[in-house]
């Protein structure tokens, strides 16, 4: 069965982000399987388990956004992979949103916030919590 991939390097996303991008790009007639993920040691695992082997994407660091479409043709996994960037588009609420890219930034933004969401890649989570429980 065709298969086809694209590796966006440092374009991290939350992983139920990628879970609605996954459910959409499986609505696409002809899509047979799907992984949208981030290049973890255990992601590329879950590649590998589903019979995707490659160079690049053993080389895909944890920031780096992987998709991969396993379909009825090769046309269908092209278009889908040709539509990337309209698929993660249409995940993103644009109505309303603060784009913060730090800790600090949210800080300034929201002084008096007392909750804090952190969507990092697993191996920061702890620091960026670390940071934000030392806040008074």
């Amino acid at each position: 069965m065709p298969s086809g991939f694209v590796i966006r390097k440092n374009q991290y996303y939350d992983s139920v982000f990628l879970m609605g991008i996954s459910k959409r790009i499986s609505d696409v007639s002809g899509v047979q399987q799907n992984a949208v993920l981030m290049g973890s040691e255990t992601n590329k695992g879950l590649l590998a388990d589903i019979g995707i082997h490659d160079a690049q994407i053993d080389s895909a660091q944890p920031n780096d956004l992987i998709v991969v479409v396993i379909a009825d043709t090769s046309q269908t996994v092209n278009d889908v992979l040709g539509k990337l960037d309209e698929y993660l588009l249409g995940g993103v609420q644009v109505a309303n949103t603060s784009n913060p890219h730090s800790f600090e930034d949210g800080l300034a933004q929201k002084p008096h916030a007392n909750l804090v969401v952190i969507s990092v890649p697993g191996e920061y989570a702890a620091r960026e919590a670390r940071k934000a429980s030392k806040r008074d």
